[in-house]
């Protein structure tokens, strides 16, 4: 008897003898007793308890990991195996003092636990088993989980077209050595050894403008697996500036577009004219749509105008300044030359003084073109030049002439030579 609980029954031997064996006793002490069922001859009796004490089994727990070291962002599975008398129950996963997460035994004693979260470097990852009624708690031993990655980063991204660019890559493991192959896609840009801090540095000077997925490779070494880094999508921005016709008339609308490359641009396009180094003009300011702005303009005057388009930038974009696109405006009008005498009339007295007062007019215009007017005089016998006068972009001003004036008919004409 187990207190008032049978255990069993069994005869008595020749030598007045019963033996029962069990041993489905659980965890505590037990009050044993044996009752004597009598004959016809002896009476019956029951023995003095006896205090048999049951001990729960030691238990031993073993971690195992399925790739050791692994690479971040890899999944890793965790197995302990639990050892003692059918243990059941349940086994907790920690990374030091945290709990990564917690898996019920099998009939096999056995419990997994998977993860890809881990970071980068080294964890100490432990599995305690909780026991249960027979079967004692355990906590493996340490294992030291190592997990490398590489991280990849643009000293600019995104970048204006012709801006060096450098891309770093480190990598975290157990003191990781080897190269270090940069790739655009599928085409390798350049292979370089890891530094004593476990990263490779390479700058490239000039990518031509558009969106680039960026890897980096790494070789391993005995103590750290080969992985690959995450894309890093590196976009390389412009602006450029187009006009609808590069040679107009003047008067002629002409319209200017500025087109932005980058990360989904936004912000303003300022349109310049670079006359000259110390002349610039401020055509317009416009907003992107879609990554465009256009501005038309009527008023550029006769010559040769450097347009040039300025992008404010945003958040996402760099601020940048186009290249000079060249616009020639050409001369469509008529000109007028005319001049009057000022002085004694029309009619000169020998050795007297005369104003020529010469205006060149231009139709459309409010100045005047480079160039030159020529005043012509003509006697019977032979003509010559009485003077020239130069024409700078403004009214012609009086001229005052001295010539000694024969007595003769003169004829005076100018010509006008762009």
């Amino acid at each position: 008897m187990d207190g008032t609980k049978t255990l069993g029954t069994a005869s008595l031997s020749g030598s007045g003898q019963a033996a029962y064996s069990t041993s489905s006793l659980s965890v505590g002490t037990h009050s044993i007793t044996a009752a004597y069922g009598g004959d016809t001859n002896n009476s019956s009796s029951t023995s003095a308890a006896l205090n048999q004490a049951i001990n729960a089994i030691t238990t031993a727990t073993t971690l195992v990991s399925s790739l050791n070291p692994s690479t971040y962002g890899t999944s890793v599975t965790f197995t302990a195996t639990v050892t003692g008398t059918s243990p059941t129950g349940t086994v907790t996963f920690k990374d030091g003092t945290t709990t990564l997460g917690t898996a019920s035994l099998n009939s096999s004693g056995q419990a997994s636990y998977s993860t890809s979260s881990l970071a980068a470097g080294s964890h100490l990852i432990t599995a305690v088993y909780s026991g249960n009624a027979n079967n004692l708690s355990s906590t493996s031993a340490i294992l030291n989980q190592l997990v490398t990655s590489i991280i990849l980063t643009s000293s600019m991204n995104p970048a204006n077209y012709g801006v060096p660019i450098t891309f770093t890559a480190a990598v975290m493991g157990n003191s990781p050595t080897g190269t270090i192959t940069f790739m655009a896609g599928t085409t390798s840009l350049s292979t370089v050894a890891l530094d004593a801090s476990g990263q490779a540095v390479l700058t490239v000077p000039n990518i031509a403008v558009g969106t680039y997925s960026i890897t980096a490779v790494y070789s391993g070494d005995a103590n750290n697996p080969a992985s690959t880094s995450k894309v890093l999508t590196q976009i390389i921005a412009s602006i450029t500036v187009t006009s609808s016709v590069n040679s107009t008339a003047y008067g002629v609308p002409v319209t200017f577009t500025a087109t932005v490359t980058g990360n989904s641009p936004t912000g303003t396009i300022t349109f310049t004219d670079n006359m000259t180094a110390d002349n610039t003009t401020t055509l317009g300011t416009i907003a992107l749509v879609n990554a465009e702005a256009a501005l038309t303009t009527a008023s550029l005057s006769v010559g040769t105008h450097s347009i040039t388009a300025i992008y404010s930038g945003d958040l996402n974009n760099p601020a940048s300044t186009s290249d000079q696109l060249t616009q020639i405006i050409t001369d469509n009008t008529s000109h007028t030359v005319s001049f009057t005498i000022a002085g004694s009339g029309s009619v000169l007295i020998y050795d007297d003084s005369f104003n020529l007062v010469s205006t060149l007019k231009k139709g459309g215009y409010t100045s005047l073109p480079s160039g030159s007017v020529r005043i012509f005089y003509f006697m019977p016998t032979a003509g010559s030049v009485l003077t020239q006068l130069t024409v700078n972009g403004r009214p012609m001003q009086p001229v005052s002439i001295v010539r000694a004036i024969m007595v003769e008919d003169y004829v005076i004409n100018a010509v006008y030579s762009p």
